[in-house]
């Protein structure tokens, strides 16, 4: 008598295997910094850092349950943790030397997203970039 493996089912998209590879780097991350922590915004004032702790999973938690609940990793996203994603990628292709416009083409392309939801997830961190290239101005011209 022969035997059938049951089906596994439909897989996860290619988006949702890379935003879960982002949560385990994340928390990879965290786990090898000496504090077992990391800044998600280190580019905002201090007041304002949210930090990831590899000894809370809760946010994992949260991504996972909401992964169950609606098969995906879309809109799991009470941590900010997609859009705090985004701007590193943005800032790292900058670093390297893209415009914004190509960095915002590679990000449209990496995260399946149009571009200008992704220019939307970049506005705040591009406006708060504005505000204290502003600040630094006017300190060195007093």
């Amino acid at each position: 008598m022969r035997k059938t493996q049951n089906k596994t089912g439909r897989h996860a998209s290619d988006h949702d295997k890379e935003l879960a590879q982002r949560w385990v780097d994340v928390y990879r991350e965290a786990a090898a910094s000496p504090h077992q922590r990391i800044c998600l915004n280190p580019e905002e004032e201090k007041e304002h850092h949210q930090f990831l702790s590899y000894s809370d999973p809760e946010p994992l938690l949260r991504a996972l349950q909401d992964f169950a609940k609606h098969g995906t990793f879309e809109f799991v996203d009470e941590v900010g943790i997609s859009k705090m994603l985004v701007i590193h990628d943005y800032k790292a292709l900058l670093a390297s030397g893209m415009k914004s416009k190509q960095a915002i083409d590679a990000l449209v392309d990496k995260y399946a997203k149009g571009p200008r939801t992704i220019e939307r997830w970049l506005q705040g961190y591009t406006s708060q970039l504005k505000s204290a290239i502003a600040v630094e101005k006017e300190k060195d011209g007093e």
